[in-house]
Order: structure tokens, then sequence, then C-alpha cells
């Protein structure tokens, strides 16, 4: 998948890619299993790995299109 990582300001990181912003954008937030979908996503994407390779701290905050999620980094990536 094509995508950047910045930090936009201190424990804010925003993720810019067209296939993910739609991606986000076509998700059921309304069902865990979406949600947990939208994480194998971003594990197989390599977004988790570039989060880590940057800096992101567990507590930050991940912004994707219109949806924020606070970065746990753990074995399992839980969305709060």
């Amino acid at each position: 998948s094509d995508f950047t990582i910045e930090e936009a300001a201190h424990g804010l990181w925003r993720v810019h890619g067209a296939a993910l912003e739609r991606f986000v954008q076509m998700t059921n937030w309304d069902y865990y299993e979406s949600a947990k979908r939208f994480q194998a996503v971003l594990e197989a994407a390599g977004v988790y790995s570039k989060l880590r390779a940057a800096g992101a701290r567990e507590g930050d905050t991940v912004a994707l299109g219109d949806f924020e999620f606070e970065w746990e980094d753990d074995e399992t990536n839980e969305l709060r």
C-alpha cells in the first residue's frame, strides 16, 4: 500500500494514503469485526511498523482520514 506518515504535532501522527483513507470511509465502526479487520489491514500494509520506526509512542494519537485512534504498541494493537 502506498502511504506516508508524518508527525503533525507532538504525539499526533497523520497517515496519508488514498487507498487507506478510502478503507476508513468504507469501514462500519459499529461492528467489532470491522475494527479488527481495519487493524489487520493496517498491520499488513506496514502502517504499524512505520509508526514504530518513526517514533510513535504508546498513547499517541494516529489520524487516518477522519478517523483517529490511540496508538497502543503491543501484540494485539487494540483500538481504544
